[in-house]
């Protein structure tokens, strides 16, 4: 499950990626948007947010789901689940897996537009 307060350090630095993502995401479309009437721009920022986290969940929707046991998948479903996450979100399920290079307090640091210990200013995001 990806939730902020379920304590697992590798579902906590996806959900932080994905979360960084939708709060840039929305101050920009916020700033761009700022010539409409307040509701309109409130909700182009959110339509902004919104899509801009929904590869990383979808990702990790399926990463989990496939690495669920409990479900009988075959290795063959199992692997084809796991590629279609890493097509949506390489960074997501490297961070569900624990293999992602760049560490979760670093990418909280991006959040708050600091540079991190690493040396990362920013980290692209998948498209």
């Amino acid at each position: 499950m990806l939730r902020a307060d379920q304590g697992d350090a590798c579902a906590n630095a996806a959900l932080e990626r994905i979360s960084a993502r939708a709060v840039e995401v929305h101050g920009m479309a916020a700033r761009y948007a700022a010539d409409l009437p307040a509701a309109d721009a409130a909700d182009e920022a959110m339509r902004q947010a919104v899509a801009a986290a929904a590869p990383g969940l979808a990702a990790a929707a399926l990463q989990l789901i496939a690495s669920d046991e409990a479900l009988g998948l075959t290795p063959e479903q199992q692997m084809y689940m796991w590629e279609r996450a890493a097509e949506l979100d390489l960074a997501v399920v490297e961070d569900l897996t624990g293999t992602h290079t760049v560490p979760a307090e670093v990418v909280a640091l991006q959040r708050l537009g600091a540079r991190g210990a690493g040396g990362w200013a920013s980290e692209p995001t998948q498209s």
